[in-house]
């Protein structure tokens, strides 16, 4: 695992029978090795906190499965070697708030991961529709200061600390544009159906660190994704 690996943390979980996932981006801030076993240590740090954080807001129809942890970018452009994904599983846990008012499953909060709240560009900003939040969580169509606490202390404290300070802060939490790295590897190549850079973003960086975090307060419809859950066994003909 060498500086500016780029790695993607996945939750697979479904909500009321719907497939979904929760996604997040770290950087590699310094070299270590063997890569195998970073990308199993990220795995497992990512394991050991953030599902336990999506518990706290999550009601009883969230059933998660697993964690997945792979490469997205690789630092070093000289090793030509690809590390396998780390998967967890999470053996069908729960999430932790009983409750008989669960809301629709495409009613979301949205929370925005921010370089900075001054500086809230498209690619740099992330976005999150979190899903499982209770009847209670919202008035009117707006999500409560309670609700949006629950959520963004989980953030803070997880993200941009427990995660964030593995391997003594060797990963950073951040917000990664594929766009602006396809734009920043084709830079010289604009021929052939290749893709040509927007002059105002060439050159901006592809990953941003995450410091600050803010839930908008309108709950909002997330357009269900049927993502492929690594976890799920497939089904073959057995006759």
């Amino acid at each position: 695992m060498a500086v500016d690996d780029v790695y993607l943390c996945e939750i697979f979980f479904t909500h009321q029978k719907n497939p979904n996932l929760w996604s997040a981006f770290f950087e590699v801030t310094t070299s270590a090795e063997p890569a195998t076993l970073d990308v199993i240590e990220l795995n497992t740090a990512f394991f050991g906190s953030f599902p336990t954080a999506v518990k706290t807001w999550s009601d009883d129809t969230v059933i998660f499965h697993c964690t997945k942890t792979s490469l997205v970018r690789r630092g070093d452009l000289s090793d030509t070697s690809i590390p396998l994904p780390s998967l967890s599983t999470l053996a069908d846990a729960q999430g932790l708030r009983v409750s008989t008012e669960a809301l629709p499953g495409q009613c979301s909060m949205v929370v925005q991961t921010l370089v900075s709240t001054e500086e809230v560009k498209p690619r740099t900003r992330g976005r999150d529709f979190i899903t499982g939040l209770v009847e209670g969580d919202q008035s009117d169509g707006l999500w409560s200061q309670t609700a949006a606490d629950l959520v963004l202390n989980e953030y803070n404290t997880v993200m941009l600390g427990t995660v964030d300070g593995v391997g003594t802060g060797r990963y950073l939490y951040g917000n990664w544009s594929r766009t602006q790295h396809a734009e920043n590897i084709n830079k010289d190549f604009v021929g052939n159906g290749g893709i040509v850079p927007d002059p105002d973003t060439f050159g901006d960086p592809a990953f941003n660190a995450v410091t600050a975090v803010r839930a908008q307060q309108l709950v909002r419809t997330q357009r269900l994704r049927q993502p492929e859950d690594p976890c799920l066994e497939l089904l073959e003909d057995e006759t």
